[in-house]
């Protein structure tokens, strides 16, 4: 390969950044991400360093709990898969176990979100991080405590309900609280977990 088969790679403040083969710099112009200045130089039209560290602040943000299931989580998902046009900002991302974001694949939020039992993640939500708060108030033994759970719930068919249906049910779901409780009590982090 020689040089001239490389495309310069200018980020949105000018600054060089390693260079790309023309099938790579296609393919980010087709998906609107930057634009061609001349024939051998592409400007993104975005800043790929702001980026950097979106990863570690949304999974400090969810506590390091999946969304979809509960358990422990260090994978990043995008509510608007990136696939469709879904952008990675901290209201777009929540944190999700590599089993539950390799099994959504590019499936839309909500479709998969009813598969799961959850409601879907709303992004004013996200933001505030009031999205992980249904896990307990949908397993709270109270009635006066989850009214908007209860009645979402009951629209819901019961097989649909519960990923776990029969006598696994109850144990799947006092694990769900349990898991849920200790990871409000601390922070999970990696060195914890080995």
């Amino acid at each position: 390969m020689s040089t001239t088969d490389l495309i310069e790679v200018i980020d949105s403040r000018g600054r060089t950044l390693t260079p790309c083969k023309r099938k790579v710099a296609d393919r980010e112009v087709r998906l609107g991400r930057a634009k061609w200045i001349g024939r051998s130089r592409i400007r993104l039209r975005f800043d790929p360093f702001a980026y950097r560290y979106i990863r570690l602040k949304v999974l400090a943000r969810d506590r390091y709990t999946c969304y979809w299931c509960g358990r422990p989580g260090f994978t990043m998902d995008h509510v608007i898969p990136w696939s469709k046009g879904g952008r990675t900002t901290m209201a777009n991302c929540i944190c999700a176990c590599e089993e539950c974001n390799g099994l959504r694949g590019d499936l839309d939020a909500a479709e998969f979100a009813q598969r799961m039992g959850r409601p879907t993640p709303v992004p004013g939500l996200i933001l505030a991080g009031a999205h992980l708060t249904w896990g307990t108030a949908a397993l709270e033994e109270k009635p006066a405590t989850a009214p908007a759970a209860r009645k979402s719930a009951a629209a819901v068919p019961a097989a649909r309900r519960d990923p776990v249906a029969g006598p696994a049910a109850a144990s799947h779901r006092a694990r769900f609280a349990r898991m849920t409780r200790l990871l409000q009590a601390t922070p999970v982090t990696r060195a914890s977990l080995y």
